[in-house]
């Protein structure tokens, strides 16, 4: 494990005992934890054996975290929610020497009071083989930003690198759609799509929404009305379809809410033209 190295070294030259006795400073090059022995050994006096845990600098090492209840991949970006409330679990690895240890969480790089999630509990806690458990609260946060969940070990006087978090308007919903009339050739009709908090309710401005047509998606981003607007060219009569699809960083890509555009094209000079009668869905919720 390279777990090896002594200061002043283990030798028959090594120094002599005094009255305020001997130090050692042991250190290791090895990536992984594991258990060592140091044994105190003097002609006229019995071996001393100290039990030590080197412990991994990497948590991904050590256990798994999850956010909600979804696995969180090391090195990843958790979603907190501006006016919601989450779990965070940490669960270490069968064996792991992290277990029997007094961990705690803390909140750090909060860019602005104004974020003001609460972490609960505060107080350390022995990790068991079955882990631990911690609510991130939102509810009373105003301003989106960056911050960073830390476990530290007091113990060890060590504390992992933060998981990184980005609080924000990141569980979206699709709050309406609008799809005028069914164009006719050579027409040009918006089609809408609005976004909304799953927890505030609120429209939410910046939301990316690709709307799908042709083999092509278009990213559009929300207004601060929560609206985002997509102008569908209509180029040939017959049936066709838009797919409209939120990024919820929230959510696993393949969760994320869509709407399907369903549209007719009319061809121009037609009497069915002539009467611009829409067949198309219109469903619309302001707010």
């Amino acid at each position: 494990m390279g777990l090896a190295a002594f200061a002043p070294t283990l030798s028959e030259n090594a120094p002599a005992l005094t009255e305020r006795g001997l130090t050692w400073k042991v250190h290791s090059t090895s990536e992984i934890s594991a258990r060592f022995q140091l044994n105190v050994c003097h002609d006229e006096m019995s071996p001393f054996e100290l039990q030590g845990r080197l412990l991994s600098k990497t948590l991904e090492e050590e256990g798994t975290f999850e956010f909600d209840d979804k696995k969180l991949a090391f090195g990843s970006t958790a979603y907190p929610c501006l006016g919601g409330a989450h779990t965070l679990r940490f669960t270490p690895n069968p064996g792991s020497l992290l277990i029997g240890l007094k961990v705690a969480a803390t909140l750090a790089d909060a860019s602005s009071h104004a974020l003001n999630p609460e972490l609960e509990p505060k107080t350390a806690r022995d990790l068991t083989s079955d882990g631990l458990e911690w609510t991130l609260d939102g509810r009373d946060s105003t301003e989106s930003g960056m911050l960073g969940l830390s476990l530290e070990l007091n113990q060890a006087g060590f504390t992992f690198p933060p998981v990184p978090m980005s609080l924000g308007h990141n569980r979206v919903e699709i709050a309406g759609e609008r799809n005028p009339f069914d164009p006719e050739v050579g027409q040009t009709v918006p089609l809408q799509l609005k976004a909304k908090s799953h927890y505030t309710e609120q429209a939410v401005a910046e939301v990316e929404v690709g709307f799908m047509h042709g083999g092509t998606s278009t990213p559009i981003l929300t207004e601060s009305d929560g609206w985002a607007k997509f102008d569908y060219p209509a180029t040939q009569p017959g049936e066709d379809s838009v797919i409209a699809t939120l990024r919820s960083p929230y959510d696993e890509p393949d969760a994320f809410p869509s709407h399907t555009f369903e549209i007719k094209v009319i061809a121009a000079g037609t009497e069915e033209s002539g009467t611009r009668v829409s067949t198309s869905t219109m469903q619309t919720k302001e707010g």
